[in-house]
């Protein structure tokens, strides 16, 4: 393996904000091998530079090269011994800059990166430490044949027009990724806070479930905050991995007894809740059920067998149909296995 490698950026004048990029240009060239990330790692450069030189009056960038077995890209971290973030809140707000700089804001960086933490340099608040981390990922074709099939169907609230609930379907390497987004409430500010969600995951969805729920939490601070359920089958290995925050229920059906997936009390966007995470065996007989709280839960037995006899989508239809309630936005989604 080659010794990382690693570039260190003095940021202390305006000029610096342009020239940080110029000098990172060639070490993104040898650690990250697709053009997008390496164009967006350039604007994410430009922002932490210009928020050293506006907010701390100089500091440093420190660009590592990520070399392990199963990562590669580039850790940026943004250093200074200015007053701190008084309001990270405020900080991830997407914003124009009123200063003359292209004002991104530290929510787009967020969606920029894989990964964002934001962290006091010292015990008394003073100085800031932002550790970002870009993977050189792209999406690749799969090696054998997704036998999966995914249905979802979503309603708002019987008296809103626009939807508080949100899902997200996205394929990779010999994997499949989904999740159940509720913003809290319904109506425009629940549909804002799940359209942010989902935007995030959309773009984020190859992550680690930790880094996905913290990015997700970081997106939403300035809105009601979201709960969420997420799942990712890797039909390769026969891996199953289910994480949550907050009452979006999963439930398996097959070959088990059935079971219900325990969630973990919280909001997304309000302080900083862990997801709880279940890895498990994934066996092909099983039929796994997301829905938002604006469905019942308890089913009939004809309704549940009715899952291995339809398709993932008619099945999706007819539990929105049925149990929605007339309170809330609904939003169900199924995975399970296509039929031969």
């Amino acid at each position: 393996m080659n010794e990382q490698q690693v570039l260190k950026i003095n940021v202390r004048g305006g000029e610096d904000t342009l020239r940080a990029p110029r000098l990172a240009s060639e070490f993104l060239e040898r650690c990250l091998s697709l053009k997008k990330n390496r164009d967006e790692m350039q604007l994410v450069i430009v922002e932490l530079a210009t928020n050293l030189e506006k907010h701390a009056k100089g500091g440093v960038l420190i660009l590592k090269e990520i070399q392990e077995s199963d990562e590669k890209g580039v850790l940026i971290q943004s250093l200074d011994w200015g007053p701190g973030i008084a309001d990270v809140n405020e900080a991830m707000r997407d914003r124009f800059s009123t200063s003359g700089s292209l004002g991104l804001g530290l929510g787009t960086v967020n969606r920029l990166m894989d990964e964002i933490r934001i962290e006091p340099r010292a015990k008394n608040g003073q100085g800031t430490v932002i550790t970002c981390k870009k993977l050189d990922s792209g999406v690749q074709e799969s090696s054998i044949r997704s036998p999966l099939q995914i249905g979802a169907a979503s309603r708002p609230h019987p008296n809103m027009r626009q939807n508080g609930d949100s899902f997200v379907v996205k394929s990779t390497k010999d994997t499949a990724f989904f999740a159940v987004i509720d913003g809290l409430g319904h109506g425009q500010f629940a549909h804002r806070a799940s359209h942010k969600a989902r935007l995030y995951l959309e773009n984020h969805y190859k992550g680690s479930f930790n880094e996905i729920f913290r990015g997700v939490g970081y997106e939403c601070r300035s809105t009601r905050g979201v709960v969420m359920s997420a799942a990712r089958i890797d039909w390769k290995s026969k891996k199953l991995s289910l994480a949550s925050i907050g009452n979006v229920e999963t439930k398996i059906y097959g070959s088990l007894a059935p079971v219900r997936i325990p969630t973990r009390r919280g909001i997304l966007g309000q302080g900083y809740p862990k997801p709880k995470i279940i890895e498990q065996d994934w066996d092909p007989m099983m039929q796994i059920v997301m829905f938002s709280d604006g469905l019942s839960s308890h089913w009939h037995e004809e309704d549940v067998q009715r899952l291995s006899m339809e398709s993932a989508q008619k099945s999706a239809a007819h539990f929105l149909r049925k149990y929605a309630k007339d309170s809330d936005d609904a939003t169900i989604l199924i995975a399970k296995t296509k039929k031969s």
